[in-house]
């Protein structure tokens, strides 16, 4: 179970909740979630309802072993004086490089039921939509089924929205032209839409997270890879053909290393989760001295970001001149994009947002010495509110958008 240290939710605005304690088994993941912290000892639901209480949660997220093996992670919880039990729900799913979500949401943005499962890209496009079609079939019958409207998918780009055809993601590198809008219409007799993760991403906190009140804001999710989303004047910036706002592939080095789309010196290739772990594998192979040797057991293919964050945070010097590396080439393109846009709020998200002020700070610092003066102190630079439901919950209002539901 994990419970997230920051509780600007929706989920939190019902102002009455009971729960429902089940004798479930639970576990401790893994759940990829940004922003959430384990908590250890939680064999039963009534030790986890004490907890749950205590910190004010309307529900407890846990993990159900199902046949064959799969899991489920869920929501439990029962909404009196929420609204009528009749409401309409969207099945939304977040599909990123690393893992897969999948959530039921109702209209006033609760998060119902929500599982989570690695997405395995090398394994092809085929196996992992068999998989999304089996968790949304899993997450769907956790409410009857007449109340679902619909299945809104946000997935890691570049793709074609008015197909919902992901065309070559350099995330999911084995996933070429997959129409996953058409394989969900066939798999269920629902609208379907699908739309880009960092678009949703920031759809999602401008309305309910870091980005409200504000009419123009960036979002940018730096995890596997690095991927952005634009509002302008309240409106998501939208591509002609192909999703636009791929933030990750603006150039901050043309002598750069080479980025997975086939480019080289892409903000993605010297800042994303991915290049984290390579910068510090590569200086861990030329022998500098690093406590992240202890820490990957001398294996340096089991360097991840998140560790190099650990480390860092632990006062490794290695690990810290890699955080800011990272952190002074995602300022360059953040530099750029306020120049370009001259939004109120840059926010960052995704997992390596997870290292904060270490990733954070410099960003900020390189605005205030690369910046025109007029563009220096325009736009502040602040952490996703909503952790790695921003994307789950953009999608799902912008399905209720669509069907006339709007929240």
């Amino acid at each position: 179970m994990y419970i997230p240290p920051n509780w600007p939710w929706p989920i939190l605005r019902s102002s009455v909740w009971t729960m429902r304690a089940k004798r479930i088994s639970f576990t401790g993941g893994p759940f990829p979630r940004r922003g959430s912290r384990p908590l250890a000892g939680m064999s039963t639901a009534g030790s986890m309802l004490g907890t749950a209480v205590s910190w004010g949660w309307p529900g407890f997220l846990c993990k159900k072993k199902l046949s064959g093996g799969r899991s489920l992670c869920f929501l439990e919880s029962s909404q009196d004086g929420v609204g009528p039990m009749d409401d309409p729900l969207i099945v939304a799913a977040d599909l990123g490089g690393t893992s897969f979500r999948v959530a039921l949401v109702d209209r006033r943005m609760n998060i119902l039921a929500r599982s989570a499962h690695f997405t395995r890209p090398q394994e092809g496009a085929s196996r992992a939509v068999e998989r999304i079609i089996e968790s949304i079939r899993q997450t769907a019958s956790r409410s009857s089924l007449e109340r679902v409207k619909g299945i809104a998918v946000a997935t890691a780009g570049p793709l074609d929205p008015s197909r919902g055809m992901i065309l070559s993601p350099p995330s999911l590198p084995t996933w070429r032209h997959v129409p996953l809008k058409d394989l969900l219409r066939d798999a269920f007799p629902l609208p379907v839409w699908v739309e880009h993760d960092a678009d949703m991403a920031a759809l999602g906190e401008y309305r309910f997270g870091s980005g409200r009140g504000f009419d123009r804001l960036i979002y940018l999710t730096v995890s596997t890879g690095i991927g952005g989303g634009v509002i302008l004047d309240g409106k998501l910036l939208r591509g002609a053909k192909v999703s636009a706002a791929e933030l990750g592939h603006i150039v901050i080095d043309p002598n750069g290393p080479p980025c997975n789309c086939g480019g080289k010196g892409h903000v993605e290739a010297m800042a994303s989760g991915t290049a984290i772990a390579r910068m510090a594998r590569e200086r861990l192979a030329r022998g500098e001295r690093s406590s992240l040797r202890e820490r990957c057991g001398d294996d340096l293919g089991k360097v991840t970001a998140q560790l190099v964050a650990e480390g860092a945070r632990a006062g490794d010097t290695l690990a810290r001149e890699v955080m800011r590396e990272a952190g002074t080439n995602l300022g360059l393109a953040v530099v750029s994009l306020i120049h370009i846009f001259d939004p109120d709020v840059v926010i960052i998200g995704g997992g390596v947002s997870n290292a904060g002020e270490l990733l954070l700070g410099p960003v900020r610092e390189v605005i205030a010495e690369r910046a025109m003066e007029d563009f220096r102190d325009r736009a502040r630079v602040v952490q996703s509110a909503l952790g790695d439901n921003s994307g789950i919950l953009g999608v799902a209002a912008f399905a209720f958008e669509e069907l006339g539901l709007g929240c």
